[in-house]
């Protein structure tokens, strides 16, 4: 058992007053960059989950999971999302060449450009996100096989 001296008590009396009256929140708030985070961690995993892509991965061949993507310094650092059940590695210089190659992912308020090549599959795949509420959708697509 531990036990308290009046001083202490007093002290812990004190502090408690003092984060009710000045409004000490009892969580921490999101800061802009968790939030950014998790913005843009939802708009890519809605491009990996899009349907018109879901031909090109072949889980069933034996280098391509997990997913893996070139960043180009488009992708922020920390960005986890979930592709086949495994996180999808975010790399700048991907060893094997079965590879998302990030050309372009930039936001503009509550729209995301993306230019996406996976040069494995020959598919060019650009267009725009747009926020909708707490989720984002693939506003305009270009899908292109070369």
């Amino acid at each position: 058992m531990v036990r308290l001296s009046v001083s202490e008590i007093k002290r812990c009396w004190i502090l408690i007053v003092v984060m009710i009256t000045t409004g000490c929140p009892a969580t921490i708030p999101l800061t802009e960059i968790d939030v950014e985070k998790r913005d843009l961690h939802a708009a890519f995993q809605s491009l990996l989950d899009y349907p018109s892509l879901q031909q090109y991965f072949h889980p069933e061949l034996e280098d391509r999971v997990p997913v893996v993507v070139k960043t180009n310094g488009h992708v922020p650092p920390g960005i986890d999302v979930i592709k086949f059940g495994l996180p999808v590695k975010f790399m700048a210089q991907p060893k094997s060449g079965t590879y998302l190659d990030v050309h372009q992912f930039y936001r503009i308020r509550n729209d995301i450009h993306f230019d996406i090549d996976y040069p494995v599959e020959g598919v060019f795949f650009r267009g725009r996100l747009i926020k909708e509420k707490t989720h984002w959708r693939v506003h305009s697509e270009e899908l292109t096989e070369y």
